[in-house]
Parts: structure tokens; sequence; C-alpha cells
């Protein structure tokens, strides 16, 4: 299942007629056959909120939910299932009842080809050891043909006796190899496959490889295809974010029994006043609940909605917030940024260019810390402040990611030089680390930084990109990525 832990306990109101059609989705995938559900809406809108909200409540122990994240800041080849696998590896590991049986029915069912998926991914060896490189040396096609039979191999794994559902937010960022491999997943495999993506259909024509795959997608089988469009918010919808929100909120100064008295008394003194608050908000926001959650917190911050602790009830700055012009969603990411200690914004801008979500082993590397709890101090100052989400942590690193794209987009925004000089110091820690490595995923991130850093990097830095980005080539086009590899 989605982790309960990383999503928020608002109820999904506003949602109820599309949570239905995602429960009758889920009931055909697991009877009848295979289905493609859309989930289309602007950002902000809830797509991600809305889905695992509703799969936890739906999905039962047959049920296996695999999430990928496609990138914004940078398509790289395979990097949604470079996330896939990523969770895939980690449902295993934790799946402690289980654990040693998936194993071996990973091992079998990949035989004799287990280590073109270890060359692929080597965090594949937690689970099938170290693989024994095959002699045989094929040509392009048939390299390109077992690359994708092993891949094929793998989920037919999980959908045996399981059903499957296959994530992919932000799936209009999706790169031209990903596509590859759903359009063979949806031929090859029969049944028990639930593929949902989330994505922005303002943005669909940046990208050309998931435009014609969407426009195939939409002239097949109704009864294969499934579209849910997300619509903002109505006027009643925001009142109720509103009147929950100000319900959660955390009264800061006031002793227990003065808290007991607030909770007991804030929904009876707010239910007559805050429809004024919440048509404010929905004419700002025009109906996004990211917005309205963001604008309320600015709102907060700026002493205009604040806790009278002597009324015991919340009241704000009608006139003054009816009138501010500098609230738009990017002016008050920018603000909330600038707000943050410098390191912090450093290591948030380090953070932007290598994706949605990244580590403090990675961040250690880059800003020359040999452990990662300072990185965790630096850190925590955007975690407070809900910018950021802490994923999982281990005894050697702490994974997060950006609340929103919005927020990785704000992090992103400084001048090109600063830009510039950030890719090079990205480049040439990461390779002075990672020189010799064939893992695809940090040789993607090596080479995109590198090559964005040209002007910056010395002439035997660029004798190195130039090996690097042959190495990269080599392997794309062994996994058959020939659009990127040739470019």
């Amino acid at each position: 299942k989605p982790n309960p832990s990383f999503i928020s306990d608002t109820p999904l109101y506003g949602r109820e007629k599309e949570a239905e059609q995602l429960k009758a989705q889920l009931e055909t995938v697991r009877q009848e056959h295979n289905l493609v559900t859309l989930i289309n809406g602007d950002p902000g809108i809830g797509k991600t909120f809305f889905i695992e909200k509703t799969l936890i409540d739906i999905m039962d122990k047959q049920d296996i939910f695999l999430r990928g994240k496609c990138d914004q800041v940078e398509i790289r080849p395979y990097g949604v299932f470079i996330h896939i696998f990523e969770n895939m590896i980690k449902f295993i590991e934790h799946d402690q009842d289980r654990s040693a049986n998936w194993k071996k029915i990973l091992t079998t069912g990949l035989y004799p080809t287990a280590s073109v998926l270890t060359d692929f991914m080597p965090a594949f060896e937690k689970l099938l050891g170290t693989q024994k490189q095959e002699s045989l040396i094929l040509d392009a096609e048939n390299e390109s043909a077992r690359f994708l039979n092993t891949m094929l191999k793998l989920f037919k794994c999980f959908t045996k006796d399981n059903t499957l559902i296959l994530f992919l937010d932000d799936f209009q960022w999706i790169d031209g190899a990903s596509i590859k491999i759903i359009k063979s997943l949806l031929t090859y495999i029969p049944n028990h496959l639930f593929i949902l993506g989330a994505f922005r259909d303002k943005e669909i024509k940046k990208n050309r490889s998931f435009s014609e795959w969407l426009d195939a997608l939409n002239h097949a089988n109704d009864s294969f295809v499934y579209h849910i469009n997300l619509t903002p918010f109505s006027e009643h919808d925001v009142y109720t974010q509103v009147q929950y929100l100000f319900n959660q909120m955390p009264i800061i100064g006031l002793q227990k029994d003065a808290i007991k008295k607030q909770v007991e008394q804030l929904l009876p003194c707010t239910n007559q006043d805050i429809t004024a608050l919440s048509d404010i908000l929905f004419e700002k926001t025009e109906g996004n609940p990211f917005y309205v959650k963001q604008l309320l917190n600015f709102y907060m911050d700026q002493q205009l909605v604040y806790m009278d602790t002597n009324q015991h009830k919340w009241v704000w700055e009608h006139d003054k917030i009816k009138t501010l012009i500098s609230d738009d969603l990017a002016n008050i990411l920018t603000q909330q940024m600038g707000d943050l200690p410098q390191k912090t914004q450093e290591a948030l801008q380090v953070a932007a260019i290598i994706g949605n979500s990244f580590d403090t082993i990675l961040l250690s590397i880059i800003f020359d810390k040999n452990e990662g709890s300072l990185i965790k101090q630096w850190l925590w100052y955007a975690l407070s402040k809900g910018l950021i989400i802490e994923l999982e942590q281990d005894d050697k690193s702490t994974k997060y990611k950006f609340l929103h794209d919005k927020v990785q987009q704000a992090c992103l925004n400084q001048h090109d030089e600063k830009k510039n000089r950030l890719y090079a110091k990205i480049a040439k820690k990461l390779f002075n680390n990672n020189r010799d490595t064939h893992d695809l995923s940090i040789l993607g991130v090596m080479v995109s930084t590198m090559n964005k850093s040209l002007n910056m990097l010395t002439e035997k830095e660029k004798e190195n990109l130039v090996l690097l980005n042959k190495r990269y080539a080599d392997l794309l086009l062994k996994n058959m990525a020939y659009e990127p590899a040739y470019i």
C-alpha cells in the first residue's frame, strides 16, 4: 500500500465520485483484465493525494502498489522505472513474512538473464546476489530484445498471484525509453496490471513521446483506458478545507486548559465568520487545494491570520488579506525559501538539481561532509516548514522529497551563472567519488550536470566528460534507450 505516514490525514472531500470510479476500476483489474487510468488536473489540484488516499482504503493484501515519479527538471532514460525498482526492492526487503519467498520467485523467474537486471541497476544484487557476467556477445538488436524480455519477466513475477498497481506520477514528463517498456507490459502481461498515470493536460505538448502515445491510447478500446479529470474545488469544498485546516492548527503559547477550551470552542467560534475568509481564498486560488494550504500558511507567517489568546479563537485581517497583491504561489514559495538559513537554501538548490527525491549521502559528497547529520540539520528548517518530506532513514542515510514540483522549481529560480556554478560543483564532486560507476542513475546525473557546466570545466575534465558520455551512451543503447543515446 502507499505508506500511510507520507499521506496527509486531510479527508478526501470533493472527490467522492472519482474515488468510486477508481475503486470500480481496481476491481475490474482484479477480476477481468488490465486497465490504464489517466488522472488529469492542474498543478496542485491533488492528483497524487487523491490516488494514494483512495487506494490506501481499498487495497487488500493481494494488491501491490509501486510508485515512480517522472522528473520535471531532467527527463532521464528509464527515470520513472528506476524509482519503481527502488520501491520494489524496499517492498521485498520490508515484507518480512515473504521476503525469502519473493527472492526465490525472482531468482527462478529471471533465470538465466538476471545479470541484465543487476547490470542495469546494481541495487538488485540485494535480492539476487552477485550475478555472473554473461560471456555471450550479442548485436544491438538481440541485446535490446534480451533487456526487454528480462523486464517483462520481472513484472510477470509480480502479476502471477497479485494485482500490481503501477502509479506513474507526473506522467507528462516520461521519457521515450520508459514508454516502450509500458507498451510492452500492456501487450505481453495478460492480466492483474493496473497502470495509473497522473498528468497535466496543459503540458503534454512539451513531451512529444508522451503526446503521441497519449493520442494512441485515446483511440484504443474504451474498456481498456479510463480518464478521470480532477477539477478545482467548489466554494463549498474550499470552505470545508479551510475549516479542517483551522481545526488542525497547532496552538502555540497556550496552557493546557486554554488549549482544551480552544479546541472545544474553535469550530463553533469560526463557523460564523470563516465563510468570508474561504471566499477570499477561493477567489485568489481558483479552488486549487495546494495553493489554498500554502496561502493560509503564508497569511499565518505574516500574522494576517493568528490565534487571539484572549478570545480563544482564530482571527484574520480581512481588509489586508483582501488587498494583498504579493500572494501568488510563486512569490509565496520564493519568500519561504528566502527566509530559510543560507546553508538550507544551498542544500535545497543542489537537491533540486539532483531531482524530486534526494538523500543525505549524495548531499554529503557534494558538500564535503563526512556525515549526513549536519546535512540533516540544514534540511530540518525546510522540513519544519513543510517544504520537503522525509521518506525514510536508516543508519547511513535519510531520504527526502520535495513537497511539490512547484517547491522544487522555486529552488531552481536563480541566476544562470549561479546555476552553472552549482552544476559544475555537483558534477566534479560526483565524478571524484563515482568515476568508474556503471550505475545508470548516478551516471545520468553526472553526465547531465557536467554537460551543462561545460564552460566551467578544465581541459582534463572535458576529456573525462567525453569518456563518460561514451560510457553512458553505450549503457543506453544496451538497454534500448536509442534516442537519448544518439543525442
